[in-house]
């Protein structure tokens, strides 16, 4: 679940999953960041954390070595 960007998730809940809550760390003065990018952090995260199972953790389509082939064939 995650909140609305004004007012975060209801109070209520928070008090009733205590021990299941995760916090994004940001800068204290910031008010709050963009939902789909909350989003995103905490799917990428999670993915990280289980060794990007199935995921391309390099260039697939242009190879791994796509820079280095780039800058020879200059």
């Amino acid at each position: 679940m995650f909140g609305r960007e004004s007012t975060g998730i209801p109070h209520d809940i928070l008090r009733a999953h205590k021990d299941r809550l995760i916090r994004i760390p940001m800068k204290m003065d910031a008010r709050s960041l963009n939902l789909s990018n909350c989003v995103a952090i905490v799917l990428y995260e999670a993915l990280r954390q289980q060794e990007f199972n199935d995921l391309s953790t390099h260039e697939a389509i242009k190879g791994e070595d796509f820079l280095e082939r780039e800058n020879s064939e200059k």
